[in-house]
């Protein structure tokens, strides 16, 4: 039998949303315990999966021929489901143990390759995803696109970016634009030896 623990998660998520807006120390204690709470209702429902998972199993290997193929890949599923709730969970309890620096951290049970972007911005500093590099001309048609692997700074990408430029159109750009972030004075040195 599988518990259904969606509403007292929720209510626990609403309770840190109350929380967080207090702004004090006692606030982010009180969202420590609540994340804790939180965690133990994950711990369990990942035992619950696991006692699924092998029950499923038994089955199977009891009817192997006269099972469907969608009751397997739903078993593999909820495998991967499992492994990455209980990533998330470790993370969880490095985060509560103040480890706070976490690299390629799991930020979506349902993408785990999204990112945390750092864009700067007052109101929403963090943005979660994934950084795509856009090239595109003056009439903005793209004329290239790359989906970036985590949050690699703009400076590192500008001199790549007019490679690709280059091999594509067998000529360096007439002239390069982009944000602020793109510039240095490295990158201008490069540009300029490449005929930008």
């Amino acid at each position: 039998m599988f518990k259904d623990r969606q509403r007292s998660v929720k209510k626990r998520i609403l309770s840190i949303a109350k929380v967080a807006k207090w702004r004090t120390g006692e606030s982010y204690a009180e969202v420590r315990k609540i994340t804790g709470e939180i965690m133990e209702t994950a711990k369990q429902v990942v035992i619950d999966a696991q006692k699924i998972v092998t029950n499923t199993k038994q089955f199977l290997n009891r009817n192997g021929d006269h099972v469907s193929q969608k009751i397997c890949n739903l078993v593999q599923d909820l495998k991967e489901s499992i492994k990455v709730t209980e990533q998330i969970i470790g993370q969880t309890n490095a985060v509560q143990e103040g480890n706070l620096h976490l690299p390629n951290r799991i930020i979506s049970v349902f993408d785990t390759a999204a990112r945390p972007i750092r864009r700067g911005k007052t109101h929403n500093p963090t943005e979660f995803g994934y950084k795509v590099m856009l090239q595109e001309t003056e009439e903005q048609v793209i004329t290239g696109y790359e989906v970036l692997d985590g949050n690699p700074s703009d400076d590192t990408l500008l001199v790549g970016t007019v490679n690709k430029h280059i091999k594509t159109f067998g000529r360096p750009p007439r002239a390069v634009a982009g944000d602020r972030g793109f510039g240095s004075a490295e990158n201008e040195r490069i540009l300029k030896r490449k005929g930008c």
